[in-house]
């Protein structure tokens, strides 16, 4: 029966993760109000190898969980959810600027600012669970979506 349910859930799930890298694993949540237009998440990584843990794998992880996930509200008042900025069939109508967009170096790199000393590590079984605090530029991230066609902006079709 449980062999069936993580199955179901991978199923699930596999969408979401055609643009990550295979081993890209992440949660995000909020982590608490920014300046207008920003938006200041906790991400978690998990990875085998601390050292795997890189500026660009957070910054990676936040944009991807912002356009496609959104965000998780952290239980204090105040720190809301977000919606994801795009759904997972945009990656199918869109894969040719995502690939470029997530590609080692890519453009999500400009979207996404490490917050220094908020870095945690925890060991979970045969790997580290490492969570940093970022802060994502949402509004610059959704006009280049928009730019690229990728999103609707609240007056297209008028």
């Amino acid at each position: 029966m449980m062999k069936k349910l993580v199955f179901l859930m991978m199923c699930l799930l596999a969408p979401l993760a055609v643009m990550a890298d295979d081993d890209l694993q992440y949660d995000l949540e909020s982590a608490g109000v920014s300046q207008s237009g920003m938006t200041l998440i906790k991400v978690s990584v998990y990875v085998k190898k601390p050292k795997k843990a890189t500026a660009e794998l957070f910054k990676k992880a936040a944009v991807h969980g912002i356009i496609f996930r959104g965000v998780a509200e952290s239980g204090v008042t105040g720190y809301a959810k977000q919606s994801a900025l795009a759904g997972s069939g945009a990656v199918q109508q869109h894969g040719d600027f995502f690939k470029a967009f997530f590609d080692d170096g890519g453009g999500y790199l400009t979207y996404a600012t490490i917050i220094d000393g908020t870095a945690e590590s925890v060991k979970i079984g045969k790997q580290y669970k490492i969570t940093r605090v970022l802060n994502v530029s949402t509004d610059a991230l959704k006009r280049a979506l928009k730019d690229a066609g990728v999103i609707r902006g609240m007056t297209d079709g008028f």
